[in-house]
């Protein structure tokens, strides 16, 4: 009987062990739970943010870029239209030459053409898909 009482008190000293353990790791354990998510969250927010500010980055950049190739294209319609708005045959004679320098020199524009008031195409230059000259 005595090794039985021995072994239910070492029963009991054991479950008195885990017992406290547990009491002891529960609260860390959740603890650590807490303050991992409490990181993750404030993590997780900086990088959205960090990325937020780079794709704000890239639009801006972006829209940059576009504002200078209109600026340039802008200029280049006033280039052709200050030649084509006078109306002197001689002048308008002469566009397509000049168009055709412009295209090679532009290579984006595949075709430059010149519609006049009634909306009739008086003059139009247009880029060999072979060679990529006008």
């Amino acid at each position: 009987m005595r090794t039985n009482k021995k072994t239910i008190q070492f029963s009991r000293s054991v479950m008195n062990i885990i017992l406290r353990a547990q009491l002891f790791f529960l609260p860390l354990t959740l603890l650590i739970a807490f303050v991992g998510a409490v990181i993750y969250h404030s993590e997780s927010g900086r990088i959205e943010s960090e990325i937020a500010a780079v794709q704000r980055s890239n639009v801006r950049l972006g829209i940059q870029a576009l504002q200078i190739r209109l600026g340039q294209v802008f200029k280049d319609v006033l280039l052709i239209s200050d030649r084509a708005i006078d109306h002197d045959q001689e002048l308008i004679a002469h566009l397509p030459e000049e168009w055709i320098s412009l295209g090679n020199i532009k290579p984006e524009y595949e075709q430059i053409r010149w519609l006049d008031e009634t909306g009739m195409e008086r003059v139009r230059v247009t880029c060999s898909p072979e060679t990529g000259r006008f």
